[in-house]
């Protein structure tokens, strides 16, 4: 069955689109990690959607179901997508995916904390655009039960999640393509002034910067009110050197890492307000393929 989505970046109200629907089953409430031979499975099949290629859909359905997820069938802003959420009764807090059916698009969004991170959920799926090929969002809280019993769900940390899959997969499909990632913080938190009073922070995940963090910097600018700083240059913490994804590009030599750090009011406004939310998608979208 198609479920037809809003437009998402119109006024209709973000718990309507795209992010709501694939959590109809609901939310994890435990993590249980993929194994290296799920995860090499996983990978060929992202490969595979994101190449835009699969030849026999029902065999791709299978083989999803095998390894727990449901592949449903999407529409939104004329394109047809394919969801992927785990089912109700195998939810082991792996996350949720949206993937662009022709393989188009040079970007991909993930939102690894979008419960913990306030607003980053919303925000994710206000974001979706025809330039994206992929967008991914967790499905259980990024910290998980109470003293010993806790478990760290972080999928920005672990290296035994599907998201670590699908990053794979991107390297291989988009080697010039940029994978972005949302993420939230406290201004109250900062240890530095630059970090404490800053709106956005942009970093390619490393110590160094590249030319598109430039590039959406300087043009996020202008879009926002307050500060937007990038990583280590303007501030040096919130950088995101020790996330996993952006590690992993680095690895195999792709500089396609754009990490964004946004404070309370940054994520309330975009939450909000969807011409600003137009507005910075145009940015990521013009600047990081220039």
């Amino acid at each position: 069955m198609v479920l037809l989505l809003p437009l998402v970046l119109a006024s209709t109200p973000l718990y309507a689109g795209v992010w709501e629907q694939l959590r109809e089953a609901g939310d994890c409430d435990h993590y249980q990690p993929m194994t290296a031979q799920q995860l090499g499975q996983a990978e060929s099949l992202f490969k595979l959607m994101l190449n835009g290629t699969p030849t026999n859909e029902d065999s791709l359905r299978l083989q999803w179901a095998a390894l727990g997820f449901e592949l449903i069938d999407l529409s939104a802003l004329e394109r047809s997508w394919w969801g992927l959420r785990e089912s109700a009764i195998a939810c082991r807090g792996q996350g949720y995916y949206l993937i662009q059916r022709g393989g188009w698009g040079q970007l991909m969004l993930q939102v690894p904390h979008a419960y913990f991170d306030r607003y980053t959920g919303e925000i994710g799926a206000g974001m979706l655009h025809p330039g994206m090929v992929a967008l991914a969002w967790n499905s259980a809280n990024r910290r998980l039960g109470q003293g010993t019993d806790r478990v760290n769900a972080d999928l920005a940390k672990r290296t035994d999640s599907l998201f670590i899959a699908l990053t794979r997969a991107f390297v291989s499909a988009r080697p010039q393509g940029h994978l972005i990632q949302l993420h939230g913080f406290d201004n109250q938190r900062r240890k530095t002034l630059a970090g404490a009073d800053a709106q956005i922070i942009v970093s390619a995940g490393s110590t160094w910067v590249t030319p598109a963090v430039y590039r959406v910097s300087r043009c996020l600018k202008p879009v926002l009110d307050g500060p937007i700083r990038v990583f280590p240059q303007e501030v040096t913490e919130l950088g995101g050197i020790k996330n996993v994804q952006g590690r992993l590009l680095r690895r195999y030599g792709h500089e396609g890492f754009i990490h964004l750090e946004l404070n309370l009011s940054a994520r309330q406004r975009l939450r909000q307000e969807p011409r600003l939310r137009a507005q910075m998608m145009a940015c990521l979208v013009d600047e990081v393929t220039e």
